[in-house]
C-alpha cells in the first residue's frame, strides 16, 4: 500500500470517529445483544503526557484527517493523545485505535437505543 492510500484510510478511519457521536444507525435497536471484542492499547496514566515527538504525531495524523474542521481535530487529538507511545509513529496503529474507540462508542450508543 502506498503511503498516500495509507494517509486516505488514516483520514478515513479519524473521520469516522469524528462523526460517530452524530450517528443515529436505524439498524442499531436489531444489534445483537453479544458485546464485541475490541480492546485498546494501554492509555498512558493520568497526568502523564506523552513525548513531544508522539503527541506531535497524533496532532499530525489528526489534523491532516481534518483539514477544515478544527473542532473535529481537536475531538481527534483529545481521543487519540493517551494512546500516543503505542503509536510509535505508525499511521494503521492510528486508525486501529480510531476503529476500536469508534466500534465502543457504536456499542454504547445502540446499548442506549436498545433500552427506549
Amino acid at each position: 500500500m502506498s503511503r498516500s492510500s495509507s494517509s486516505m484510510a488514516t483520514v478515513l478511519v479519524v473521520l469516522m470517529v469524528v462523526s460517530a457521536g452524530g450517528l443515529s444507525p436505524p439498524c442499531a435497536a436489531a444489534a445483537k445483544e453479544e458485546k464485541p471484542v475490541v480492546v485498546l492499547p494501554p492509555a498512558a496514566a493520568p497526568g502523564e503526557a506523552p513525548s513531544a515527538d508522539a503527541a506531535a504525531f497524533v496532532r499530525s495524523c489528526c489534523d491532516t484527517a481534518l483539514q477544515a474542521d478544527r473542532d473535529g481535530s481537536s475531538f481527534c487529538y483529545d481521543h487519540l493523545l493517551p494512546y500516543a507511545a503505542f503509536f510509535e509513529g505508525n499511521q494503521v496503529k492510528v486508525a486501529e485505535v480510531a476503529a476500536t474507540i469508534l466500534s465502543t462508542n457504536l456499542w454504547v450508543y445502540a446499548c442506549s437505543l436498545a433500552t427506549y
